[in-house]
């Protein structure tokens, strides 16, 4: 349990975090309505005309666009880390970044909270890592330093294997931390599962468990489905119009409001924003209440706005592309 200081902390620490996410997001906003359409350099590219206003960009999560990043790029420039130790690639960082994140599992198994809060902090610092390999890599490779870029196939390729890998690991430590600390309610400290004694070392794994691979079920699927839009969302927002029309529609599809809403809602059902809040739950040690919300409130709503979305991708292909 949260002491009173701890609990007007973790509020007062919130509500500056929203602040800030807010006033972040209203900039991306800008950003968006200020964009004029692709180029014909950024049909080859793969990048917008501003050379920051990208598909991944603006669907990337919160924690990503707005802490890690600008956190990855500070450190690179004050430190020279990249260039100070050049035998250090990009693929080396993200598997340093899965090393870190198993290492930490026995932190997340203490009995201690405040061990498991320690433990927390380092699997922020992991996920630090993912975002920091791209930092690595741009300056090895020389690129003009934009948000985000096209990496080779291979990078790609360690990049989806680093995220499974993650993404079993948080399960993992999900389950590690119930195993150690298993579900109670209200001050008497009932267990949540009602089994004997004699059945609770084999019931309880398998009740406890299942959460959790719920939990990285709604992680993989949230994957694929950025994967899927990143990909499609961005062909038509860098589609080069061959006509004024197309250009006018996809000026108009792309800066629609109904487009903001959905992509802004997405952010917060990211892969990367679930293990966070996964991350976050353990440190609040509301693990067991998170993972009910997911099941019961997270699933529901990835299906909604997974529905939402392939109706807003149909209405702005069919606007742009059969114009």
């Amino acid at each position: 349990m949260l002491s009173p200081c701890q609990r007007y902390a973790v509020i007062g620490g919130t509500v500056l975090l929203g602040v800030y996410v807010l006033f972040m997001d209203f900039r991306m906003y800008q950003a968006l309505q200020q964009w004029m359409g692709p180029t014909v350099n950024a049909s080859r590219s793969h990048h917008s005309s501003t050379q920051t206003v990208t598909m991944k960009w603006l669907l990337m999560p919160h924690s990503s666009n707005y802490i890690y990043h600008p956190l990855a790029e500070y450190f690179d420039e004050k430190s020279k880390f990249s260039k100070r130790f050049p035998f250090i690639t990009a693929n080396m960082v993200s598997f340093a970044h899965v090393v870190l994140f198993a290492s930490l599992l026995p932190l997340i198994y203490s009995g201690s909270l405040a061990v498991r809060r320690w433990g927390s902090l380092g699997l922020f610092m992991a996920n630090w890592l993912d975002v920091y390999d791209g930092v690595v890599h741009r300056s090895h490779v020389d690129e003009e330093k934009e948000l985000y870029y096209t990496k080779p196939v291979l990078d790609f390729d360690v990049d989806n294997l680093v995220d499974i890998c993650v993404a079993i690991l948080q399960c993992v430590a999900l389950y590690l931390c119930l195993l150690k600390n298993p579900p109670t309610r209200g001050h008497s400290r009932t267990h949540v599962l009602p089994v004997s004694r004699d059945q609770q070392k084999t019931l309880i794994n398998w009740e406890l468990g299942k959460p959790c691979i719920a939990f990285g079920g709604l992680v993989g699927l949230s994957g694929l489905l950025l994967g899927r839009y990143v990909a499609r969302f961005g062909y038509i927002f860098e589609y080069i119009p061959k006509t004024s029309i197309q250009q006018k529609q996809q000026l108009l599809v792309m800066k629609s409001t109904q487009m903001w809403v959905i992509i802004w809602l997405r952010r917060f059902v990211s892969s990367f924003n679930l293990i966070d809040y996964a991350i976050i739950s353990i440190a609040l040690d509301k693990v067991w209440a998170f993972l009910q919300l997911m099941l019961y409130v997270g699933w529901p709503l990835v299906i909604l706005l997974w529905i939402l979305t392939e109706i807003q991708l149909c209405q702005a292909e069919k606007a742009i592309l059969g114009s």
